[in-house]
């Protein structure tokens, strides 16, 4: 038995206590019947699947398929159980992955989880080259938490947790239609091994209230990584995000190899805003604002990033749309203070940075400069900044 941290939304803390095996039995096709057994509602009333207060064992995948308008909701536990084989190089490694996400919605329209919390496989999750951290690993990085994919639609997370798991805490995407219209509200996480927050694939997201920790990964990770991918009119609201790199980053977009699924939609990043945020605990990295393609709206608003070190605060590259970063806090140190707040680097649209201050944790170590601009055509505007430990202002 071996002592584990864990964040309960439900009670709103974070709790100590043992871990515990779950049952011997796999329970993942009873689980999936109890849900088929409930059939649709209809457009304004919904039918509930409330599941049993229990522990349950789950070998395989929970996957909600073409279902319409049902709540599925339950103050139980879903124990993941997944063998692992030891620790190898500081990685975990494990017998027959199967890169399954937990609970996932597929092709759904107006159906929402709640109440429900995710028990990773093991406590060694977090062996790694940074033991604060979760270990990220292959083989399980897309045993995802919560995922929303297939071109889902009205559809919900909220009120969920999640503790110790292989692959993103939340996810929205999939391949081939996009989804529209998600929400991701109040939930909590600790220890998911690859992002926080995975979003590739969206038209419409609200995410409000979300608090994830210790990730392996990034932490809001708005990458689209397909020639099909998307991600607009997304807006991140009082989240607090805590990862090993990124705290925040808006990037990916490979070369596109085909049609795009969505007629006219040319730019993969759009009006994204990040509001009343926290990024905290990064160990090497910084925020990343990375783009290359026009008609891109940013705006970065009363964020707050802290994190060990990194020469830039916030790096924007190759935006050719317009950027705004106001009112946050960014800070660094210790391990190395922070040279530029901003580094603009070749960039051809309007960059506004207002009312932000750049400083250490410590209280020295600031950045030693407001911005760095290379390359690029940027009109950029400045006033109310302050860096270097308040020292500077413009």
């Amino acid at each position: 038995m071996s002592t584990i941290v864990t964040y309960h939304v439900r009670s709103n803390q974070w709790r100590r206590g043992n871990y515990v095996a779950p049952p011997e039995a796999d329970r993942t096709d009873e689980l999936n019947a109890l849900i088929a057994a409930t059939p649709d509602g209809t457009e304004g009333n919904r039918n509930t699947v409330t599941l049993p207060d229990e522990r349950w064992r789950v070998d395989g995948k929970i996957v909600v398929t073409n279902r319409n308008h049902l709540n599925i909701t339950s103050s139980g536990t879903f124990t993941i159980w997944t063998e692992f084989t030891g620790v190898e190089l500081g990685i975990v490694t494990q017998q027959g992955a199967s890169n399954r996400s937990h609970w996932t919605l597929t092709s759904c329209e107006d159906v929402h989880l709640s109440n429900m919390q995710i028990d990773g496989p093991y406590e060694n999750r977090r062996y790694g080259p940074d033991p604060r951290f979760a270990a990220y690993n292959e083989a399980t990085a897309f045993e995802h938490g919560y995922s929303v994919q297939g071109a889902s639609q009205e559809c919900s997370v909220q009120n969920c947790s999640f503790y110790n798991i292989g692959g993103d805490g939340l996810y929205v995407g999939g391949t081939g239609e996009y989804n529209q219209n998600i929400t991701l509200k109040n939930c909590t996480g600790a220890f998911p091994g690859r992002q926080s927050l995975g979003i590739v694939l969206v038209d419409n997201l609200l995410v409000e209230d979300v608090n994830i920790q210790w990730g392996g990964r990034s932490g809001l990770d708005i990458e689209p990584n397909h020639d099909s991918h998307f991600v607009h009119n997304a807006t991140f609201r009082r989240c607090d995000i805590g990862s090993q790199f990124y705290p925040f980053i808006v990037g990916g977009e490979p070369p596109l190899r085909g049609g795009e699924t969505k007629p006219g939609i040319l730019n993969k990043r759009e009006n994204i805003l990040i509001e009343d945020c926290i990024g905290r605990n990064a160990a090497s990295s910084h925020t990343a604002i990375l783009a290359n393609r026009t008609g891109i709206n940013l705006t970065v608003r009363n964020h707050t990033d802290l994190r060990q070190r990194s020469k830039y605060g916030v790096t924007l590259a190759g935006w050719e749309g317009p950027v705004i970063i106001e009112n946050s806090i960014i800070t660094s140190g210790p391990a190395t203070p922070t040279t530029y707040g901003v580094w603009v680097k070749n960039c051809t649209g309007t960059v506004d940075i207002t009312g932000n201050t750049f400083n250490g944790v410590t209280g020295d170590g600031g950045a030693d400069e407001l911005m760095l601009v290379e390359g690029g055509s940027p009109v950029i505007t400045s006033s109310g900044n302050e860096w270097s430990m308040g020292t500077q202002t413009d």
